[in-house]
């Protein structure tokens, strides 16, 4: 059962399915001006003016968003769970990984983005199966059918198919969302 027709609407719920949204798009939106740029081999610095831009201001949106919204959240148990400790390591090994071969230059652009959205599907996965969420289970089980695709891509193929996947992937969140909205309307 899907945790939505589970609890009543809560705005933090509500402003976690945003931001998840959000960061979807920005990284297909990445990817796509990316491919565009291998593609035709525009003189543009893409790691500057594309990724870094775009996700230092998603960051930033991110963290003020959620520090306006702090005070709402209701006071949980500080015990920490098992969900957050594979969240932390599974952010720690994509951050780990992508800044190591950034400075590296130890993988391309298909292994390391095949190897990104496996970590996207474990996370997917894991919090989808320990929260009861079906949406995430199944766009987790759905993301390890792209990783082979994606490693198997050319250059700028890769970029295309990656931010065709991520639109793909929020499409059930959008509509999750808004249901979730109707139901608490109603």
């Amino acid at each position: 059962m899907n945790k939505t027709e589970d609890v009543p609407f809560s705005l933090v719920e509500f402003n976690k399915k945003i931001i998840f949204i959000i960061w979807l798009l920005v990284f297909s939106k990445c990817s796509i001006l990316e491919y565009y740029i291998q593609r035709f081999q525009l003189p543009v610095n893409s790691g500057f003016y594309i990724w870094t831009l775009s996700i230092s201001l998603a960051t930033l949106v991110s963290l003020l968003f959620w520090s306006h919204i702090k005070p709402l959240a209701e006071n949980r148990s500080e015990r920490i769970k098992v969900r957050h400790i594979i969240n932390l390591a599974l952010l720690a090994l994509f951050i780990g990984l992508n800044v190591s071969s950034l400075l590296l230059s130890f993988l391309t652009a298909g292994p390391l983005i095949s190897i990104d959205i496996l970590l996207l599907g474990i996370y997917l996965t894991t919090n989808g199966l320990l929260q009861n969420m079906r949406i995430q289970t199944i766009t987790g089980t759905i993301s390890f059918a792209l990783v082979y695709p994606i490693h198997q891509s050319n250059i700028p193929e890769v970029y295309l198919l990656l931010s065709v996947a991520l639109v793909l992937m929020s499409v059930p969140y959008i509509i999750d969302l808004i249901l979730y909205r109707k139901k608490a309307k109603a």
